[in-house]
């Protein structure tokens, strides 16, 4: 399903490296002083963007997406997508955990982020690769990872991500699990405002559990990350200041390659239909769009 290997000698070579750079946007213009790489794009009546970056403190070394914005910067709708690996006896975050990263982005025709984390599990090293774009035609965001095993184990992969839409920074968002044509997706909203997360690895549409909010003084993160134990205690729905969290079972595998795709939009209809189109479309059709020979 997903052509990373031919794609990322390539990516990797043309990207501009953004450490001790700023926001680099679509024209290619850089600031100083952070690694944050705004990646935007407009339609008629939208403009959505996301950002990328690095971590390198005394208490966490990875990368991550971070900010998912709707409108202009100001309106954050997502606050940040973590990527968790459980390898059946340890629970590691590639933004927190990783012993190298680098986040770079490239700007010839696409505006590309690529994130690269080296993640330790008990018996080896994950590499996490992952690359995301703005889809040129709709308010969604595609994110594409690959993750290199070079160890045994059961392992399982998590995403989480926090809805925080609104003013109040998320504090009265709801969210609950739906499905749409064999995809679950999980939605979340607050005062006309919808984002919507779609996951599919080769021809796996559905999650493998599903985490929404608190339950029993319990966050998502809680649930996945700090339990340590590789399961989630699913549940559908949920309101107030919630994360949300989806499992990915790979088992022992040397390899695993998904997508995820969030979706914006004015209603749960649209935001549901913007995360599995371009989920459905695949990476490489995506990026195909903003090529002019292609």
């Amino acid at each position: 399903m997903i052509e990373e290997k031919s794609r990322r000698k390539f990516i990797t070579g043309a990207a501009t490296a953004v450490t001790g750079l700023g926001a680099l946007g679509g024209t290619g213009t850089v600031a100083a002083d952070d690694v944050d790489i705004p990646l935007s794009t407009s339609g008629d009546d939208w403009t959505v963007g996301v950002s990328a970056e690095q971590y390198d403190t005394s208490d966490q070394q990875g990368a991550r997406l971070e900010d998912v914005y709707s409108g202009d910067r100001s309106n954050i709708v997502v606050d940040g997508l973590d990527t968790v690996v459980y390898d059946g006896s340890v629970t590691r975050n590639a933004r927190r955990d990783a012993s190298s990263s680098e986040v770079n982005v490239t700007t010839s025709y696409v505006t590309e982020a690529y994130m690269s984390a080296m993640v330790p599990v008990a018996d080896g090293t994950v590499d996490l690769y992952q690359l995301a774009l703005v889809a040129k035609d709709r308010p969604a965001i595609l994110l594409e990872s690959e993750a290199t095993i070079d160890a045994s184990g059961d392992f399982t992969f998590f995403t989480i991500a926090t809805p925080t839409i609104g003013s109040d920074g998320g504090a009265d968002n709801e969210a609950w699990l739906t499905d749409r044509d064999g995809y679950d997706v999980i939605v979340a909203a607050h005062d006309g405002q919808y984002v919507a997360f779609a996951q599919r690895q080769d021809w796996r549409k559905e999650f493998d559990g599903q985490r929404i909010g608190t339950v029993d003084g319990k966050t998502a993160w809680d649930d996945i990350y700090t339990d340590n134990d590789g399961w989630i205690d699913s549940n559908e729905s949920n309101q107030g200041r919630i994360d949300v969290g989806v499992g990915l079972y790979g088992g022992d595998v040397d390899s695993l390659s998904w997508l995820t795709g969030i979706g914006i939009g004015g209603s749960e209809d649209e935001a549901v239909s913007n995360a599995v189109s371009v989920v459905d479309n695949g990476y490489e059709s995506e990026r195909e769009k903003y090529i002019p020979w292609s």
